[in-house]
């Protein structure tokens, strides 16, 4: 849903046998589970198109640690075994890339927040933000603005 700048996605994950809309709909909580699985709660900022994607997660890991913050950490999209090979993995690892289907141009990461908390950043380019942006002005048409 969109609110002129304000985005709020919406999401419930489920398994596809399951009805939609019931409480039967939502999965059993599993341990250890990414952001994109059932009751798994995380906030999502946007970063602008402008931005180097893969340089804003060195830079966010880079001052959350001097600031103390250490347990700032985004995931990468190598496999890694260590601390230091993710540390150590090259920079366009930092951020996921989508290049085809309805999410070709979406680029997403998740971290880990200072206070273990799960954040995802995204970044809307190519095709899929010209889809952003014609909902924005479809919206814009629709409040009179």
């Amino acid at each position: 849903m969109q609110f002129d700048n304000v985005v709020i996605e919406l999401l419930q994950y489920r398994d596809a046998g399951q009805p939609a809309g019931s409480g039967a709909a939502f999965a059993e909580p599993l341990d250890h589970m990414s952001p994109a699985f059932p009751r798994m709660m995380h906030i999502c900022f946007h970063i602008r198109d402008d931005v180097d994607f893969n340089k804003f997660i060195a830079d966010l890991e880079a001052e959350s640690a001097r600031r103390g913050m250490t347990q700032v950490r985004a995931n990468r999209v190598v496999t890694v075994t260590t601390e230091q090979e993710r540390l150590a993995a090259p920079i366009e690892a930092n951020s996921n890339g989508i290049t085809e289907g309805k999410s070709n141009g979406w680029r997403l990461i998740y971290c880990k927040g200072c206070e273990g908390e799960q954040l995802e950043f995204v970044q809307a380019l190519g095709p899929v933000k010209r889809v952003f942006d014609s909902a924005r002005e479809a919206r814009l048409k629709a409040v009179g603005r």
